[in-house]
């Protein structure tokens, strides 16, 4: 019997469709979500899927469990995101003043607006082309001399640059990370950037990305001094150098990872650089996967064919 057929088509829109696959995935964090994030102005479409049973409304907010407490904690870590919101925006401001750096986004749950207790503040950052690896060690160095390593303020696990602002990886996870990604500083990239990553509407209709909070932030005179040093021949030797040392460093110290994981967890390429040793993307799209068998196990709603 085709269920998908009977109960889906006639009744389901395009955005209650999305709302369902946003709750599944939410639902991995055990994270209810309001009207306006799932991309509804008002709770109507939204309460006609509570009305079916097939998610669940609880105060303000929308899961696929109704548990209370996912509420409870969900509200504590928006209080801690809020207490250090203005900390990682001025962290942001000064990441930018590195050289070659051409902006800079708030990344991970922070830019959903929640914080763990031991969460980390991460940072996106779009770099000059041809200096991705140059900028990305300065920046490293920096961290490991000046903060002795600290992650909490100074987490900068992805690097893309400016030519190449496209993300290669198109599914749910990335397209969830880039529609929620908090623009802080932008040198001129940010709607190139929008329009080259619109393929996210595939799994976010509605939503778009935000506009930077500082489009013009001026460059430092050091900034500008390092960036004329680095601007010849010197510069180009020294991001090829950079890049095959790091990527020969993670091949040694994650040699039990499979190829095609090292690709995907610790991606390197002139133009990006991608830093996620545990490997949080395939994880979470498997444990997405999972749970649209479940619902379709609940519900008769197969998700992935609509």
């Amino acid at each position: 019997m085709n269920l998908t057929a009977s109960i889906v088509s006639p009744t389901l829109t395009d955005s209650q469709l999305a709302a369902l696959r946003a709750l599944v995935y939410y639902n991995i964090f055990n994270y209810p979500l309001t009207a306006d994030e799932l991309g509804f102005k008002s709770d109507l479409s939204l309460d006609q899927l509570v009305e079916k049973g097939w998610i669940y409304r609880t105060e303000s907010y929308y899961s696929l469990t109704g548990e209370f407490k996912q509420v409870v904690r969900r509200n504590k870590g928006n209080q801690m995101a809020k207490a250090v919101m203005e900390k990682a925006i001025r962290r942001a401001r000064f990441i930018f003043q590195f050289p070659f750096v051409r902006g800079v986004y708030i990344s991970g749950s922070l830019s959903k607006g929640f914080l763990a207790e031991d969460g980390d503040v991460d940072f996106f950052v779009v770099t000059a082309p041809k200096r991705l690896w140059l900028s990305r060690s300065i920046l490293i160095l920096f961290k490991k001399v000046f903060l002795f390593n600290s992650h909490k303020f100074f987490c900068l696990n992805y690097f893309i640059d400016s030519e190449h602002l496209e993300i290669e990886e198109k599914n749910i996870f990335t397209a969830t990370e880039l529609t929620t990604l908090l623009a802080i500083c932008d040198q001129q990239n940010h709607e190139k950037f929008a329009k080259a990553n619109e393929w996210t509407k595939e799994f976010f209709p509605t939503t778009k990305m935000k506009a930077p909070l500082y489009q013009s932030e001026p460059d430092s005179i050091v900034k500008r001094v390092l960036e004329f040093v680095f601007s010849g021949f010197i510069g180009a030797w020294l991001d090829k150098r950079f890049m095959k040392l790091t990527v020969n460093h993670w091949k040694r110290k994650f040699a039990d990872f499979e190829p095609k994981d090292f690709d995907v967890a610790l991606k390197s390429r002139s133009y990006v650089s991608k830093h996620h040793p545990n490997n949080f993307q395939s994880k979470v799209l498997k444990a997405y996967q999972k749970g649209l068998e479940k619902f379709k196990t609940q519900h008769g709603i197969d998700l992935n064919d609509i």
